[in-house]
């Protein structure tokens, strides 16, 4: 219980006193233990609001490092997804230029498989044409040498080998044709014009194996 005294016990200690003069104030050592106990209660919620502000700001350094640190991985990402496009758009690319480069070998073994066989072909026509020639001058039992000829025209063709020949009065054509002769002519209608196949043309599919030899009307 609070200690209660009257204003006057100071001057009159032993003198009665009256109800009315009663102070009714705390006692100065009830008020100081009253203050105490606020104070440290005051203290102790500072405390633990520190405590837990301290928590607070831990907790947000977590979340802002946590925060660095997803950045860094999506920044990451991004960087090896960016490598992984380069890498698709680089492998397209070579895609294309093998294609490429395997088109044009498939273009090229036709051209290259031609030059390899072509002197063995040019030998078989020039024996063609040597053959024929014998038989021009064989006596009537040449029939041998026009079988021989049949042969070798039907080796060339299974190599895709035919032989080709103009018509007469066909314009000269310089690709496909080789000029041995001129035919001396006043029409000039003629002039640049076949006379006649000397020799036989040969191809083999859409090459040129060897021209055919003709003369052509020259106008005088």
């Amino acid at each position: 219980m609070k200690a209660f005294r009257r204003a006057s016990d100071d001057h009159r200690p032993d003198t009665p006193y009256d109800a009315d003069e009663i102070d009714l104030r705390p006692a100065p050592d009830a008020v100081t233990n009253e203050l105490m106990g606020v104070d440290a209660e005051l203290l102790n919620g500072l405390r633990q609001l520190t405590d837990l502000t301290h928590e607070v700001r831990g907790r947000l350094d977590r979340v802002e490092q946590q925060g660095a640190s997803l950045d860094r991985h999506e920044r990451a990402l991004d960087r090896i997804e960016a490598l992984l496009e380069d890498r698709r758009e680089y492998e397209s690319r070579m895609g294309q230029v093998y294609a490429a480069m395997a088109a044009e070998l498939d273009d090229s073994r036709p051209d290259r498989r031609f030059h390899e066989i072509r002197p063995l072909l040019l030998d078989l026509v020039r024996l063609v044409d040597r053959l024929r020639e014998l038989v021009e001058h064989a006596q009537p039992d040449g029939h041998a040498l026009v079988s021989a000829v049949e042969e070798v025209l039907e080796i060339l063709a299974r190599n895709g080998v035919t032989p080709f020949r103009t018509p007469l009065g066909e314009t000269f054509s310089p690709e496909t044709q080789e000029r041995i002769g001129g035919a001396p002519t006043d029409d000039a209608r003629l002039a640049g014009r076949v006379a006649a196949s000397v020799r036989d043309g040969y191809r083999r599919g859409e090459r040129l194996l060897r021209a055919e030899s003709v003369t052509v009307w020259q106008l005088t």
